[in-house]
């Protein structure tokens, strides 16, 4: 027995005799050597050490090198896929011995790695194929050997163990050669801590990334559980200046990966976070806009579709609340969402108002020519509807578009194979409703647009006022929109336009001018005083409907009732030349109804034509009509004496007037002319009041 314990004892001295004299008497540049051919057959690289190595065994096996330098694919940018400044490896002895991995300390010290795909697309980390494809039934073996085992994908790393394990100053560079794409990420530093695989799992680090620092952090409550495939607990941030996201929930690792719990999403601002994401195309936004973006609720994720629930939304002064779930199963993402917003105001969003198409070449041709800047022939693309298919429904609070006003509104959007359809079933505009539907669709080569507008018991003097700065114009109004077109340019969709609108105003007026008081006194004073901004001209009914034709909209059944007044009126107005060749009939009646009488009582009709472009249009009394009708004596007398029965006082005054009771026929009707045309003594003429009627 004591000779027993001899020899044991001559044993262990001798082991760790071998164990610190044997690793000094080593020639390592040997093992260099070796360990450089073992990776050349395994991956067809040189592996290099130009500095030291260090190795022990006791009490745990270490390796030190300095000077790693591993060799990139043929035709790199750089001659080394990866380099290192220095290694530090220690694993514990008596663990390893028994299977298992406890990892004291692994730390690269400034690790430069370049990840490069070719112009043919190949990467850099491809080594081919180093060993044989398993087999089926391979595979069904080894499957079923780990369900053998019990302990699922975590079985094998049962006995990891990770204690100082770091990445410092690390860089990372990826290139692609075909796009030119380069980046670049520095200042990388992660540090791992795993004190076994059913203990929490730690990971924390920081990079830069174009001049931006990110800090990432992710803890597993158990990497050993979530291998398994059981949910676990799992927390992840990341933070920089730019943005910030925290995710606080559970994660299972299965054949389609499940992810649910609370998602928080901070954006100081969205304009800054564009330009960091592309800085070679420069993003422009009005002051004000594409600012703080904020994003909170229940992130709900399996495989390859993400939903968000109770979701809230705030987009600089804009909130949204709702439900949102993106499918990206197919072959384009699917987006379906269900959204409630306070008031939305996307005035900021839209932009300058552009002065008839800034940088466009005119056009004038055709009519005359339209006189201001043409319509713009920039490309207008609508491809970019197919990236993605949608199905959103939208009730918003009110919605405000420049200085229009619009109250509750539902909006639904349906977008499918790069054809856009919105529908707006419900909208709240200025004391009236209002429903419609617009149609953009990019699936063909050419884009072509839709649209259809309902309009009922709206007040038009707020709205016109809004819309376009027109106050003279009051009334209810109703009316309707049904238009299409198609075309690559705004210019082209103009000249492609057709369909048809009708409109009708009721129970309104026409500021700035009084003209059943003008005709009830005619006198210098009485004109004068029937021109101005506390006047106007009540009417019972202004109405009328355009047919639209290759961008040509014709109108012929315009009529105005009002008191001592009816007007028609007929002609085209050419959208594509931004002009206008139309001819309003006004005609002075002897009767004051407006609603319920006579829509074309006799009377005198003094026709004036509008030509010209839309800026600086002509108003021109159109004397051929005029002659006309005073070529056909019966008809002139009948118009004549319409007024004078139903006309009172300074009305029948007038007439007496034209009919030669104060002197010949001819020489009242040639002072009734000069009065149209302006030719009288003092005062507007009517050509003047028609001008005024339309502003």
């Amino acid at each position: 027995m004591k000779k027993l314990l001899i020899g044991l004892v001559v044993v262990v001295v001798l082991v760790v005799a071998a164990a610190f004299i044997v690793p000094g008497l080593i020639p390592l540049d040997t093992y260099k050597a070796q360990l450089s051919e073992q990776v050349k057959a395994a991956t067809g690289r040189d592996l290099a050490i130009d500095g030291d190595v260090e190795l022990t065994i006791l009490p745990n096996l270490a390796v030190t090198a300095e000077g790693v330098r591993f060799s990139n694919a043929p035709g790199g940018s750089e001659p080394e896929m990866a380099t290192l400044e220095s290694l530090r490896a220690t694993v514990q002895l008596l663990p390893l011995i028994g299977g298992d991995i406890a990892i004291d300390e692994f730390v690269l010290v400034k690790p430069e790695i370049l990840l490069e795909v070719d112009e043919q697309g190949r990467p850099n980390w491809q080594f081919g194929d180093t060993a044989p494809q398993a087999t089926d039934d391979t595979a069904a073996s080894d499957q079923a050997a780990g369900d053998q085992g019990g302990g699922g994908a975590g079985a094998g790393l049962s006995g990891l163990s990770l204690g100082d394990v770091r990445i410092v100053e690390g860089k990372i560079t990826y290139i692609d050669q075909a796009s030119g794409t380069r980046e670049e990420i520095t200042d990388l530093n992660l540090e791992l801590s795993l004190p076994d695989i059913n203990s929490q799992f730690n990971a924390a680090g920081n990079f830069v990334l174009r001049g931006q620092e990110i800090g990432t952090e992710l803890d597993v409550a158990s990497l050993g559980q979530l291998m398994g495939g059981t949910a676990t607990p799992v927390k992840a941030a990341v933070s920089s200046d730019l943005v910030s996201l925290t995710f606080d929930g559970n994660v299972t690792q299965a054949d389609a990966a499940t992810v649910n719990g609370s998602i928080d999403l901070d954006v100081p601002s969205v304009r800054e976070l564009i330009t960091f994401a592309t800085p070679d195309q420069p993003f422009e936004a009005a002051e004000g806009t594409f600012g703080p973006f904020k994003v909170n609720g229940t992130l709900d994720m399996v495989g390859q579709k993400v939903s968000f629930q109770d979701a809230e939304i705030t987009f600089d002064a804009l909130v949204a609340r709702g439900n949102m779930q993106v499918d990206s199963s197919g072959a384009v993402p699917r987006i379906t969402a269900n959204v409630s917003t306070e008031l939305l105001d996307v005035t900021p969003y839209l932009g300058a108002a552009d002065e008839g198409a800034a940088g466009t070449e005119q056009d004038t041709s055709g009519d005359g020519g339209g006189g201001s800047a043409g319509w713009s022939e920039d490309p207008i693309d609508l491809s970019g509807l197919k990236a993605a298919d949608a199905d959103i429904s939208i009730s918003t609070a009110g919605l405000k578009v420049n200085e229009i006003e619009i109250g509750q509104t539902a909006l639904a959007i349906l977008l499918e194979g790069g054809r856009l359809t919105a529908n707006l079933t419900e909208m709240q505009l200025y004391s009236g409703n209002g429903t419609g539907q617009v149609v953009a669709d990019g699936s063909g080569d050419t884009p072509a647009v839709a649209a259809k507008f309902d309009l009922s018991g709206v007040q038009a003097e707020p709205l016109l006022t809004d819309a376009a700065q027109m106050e003279r114009l009051s009334g209810t109004l109703d009316g309707n929109l049904d238009v299409t077109s198609s075309g690559g340019s705004q210019k082209a969709l103009v000249s492609a336009l057709n369909g048809t609108t009708a409109f009708k105003f009721t129970d309104g007026a026409i500021k700035g001018v009084n003209i059943a008081s003008m005709f009830r006194n005619i006198s210098l004073d009485a004109i004068t005083g029937s021109f101005s901004e506390a006047e106007k001209t009540d009417f019972a009914e202004l109405s009328g409907s355009f047919q639209i034709t290759d961008g040509i909209a014709r109108n012929s059944d315009l009529l105005m009732q009002a008191p001592v007044l009816r007007m028609t009126g007929e002609g085209e107005i050419p959208l594509p030349s931004r002009t206008i060749d139309y001819v309003i009939k006004p005609k002075l009646v002897g009767s004051l109804e407006g609603q319920g009488g006579d829509a074309a009582p006799p009377g005198l009709t003094i026709p004036v034509r509008i030509q010209g472009p839309w800026d600086d249009p002509s108003y021109q009394p159109d004397m051929e009509a005029v002659l006309k009708e005073m070529a056909d004596p019966s008809k002139l007398l009948e118009g004549i004496e319409g007024v004078a029965t139903g006309g009172t006082g300074a009305i029948k005054d007038a007439v007496e007037g034209v009919t030669g009771q104060g002197g010949s026929a001819a020489e009242g009707v040639g002072d009734a002319i000069k009065g149209v045309t302006g030719g009288g003594d003092g005062g507007d003429s009517p050509v003047d009041t028609i001008k005024n009627l339309f502003d």
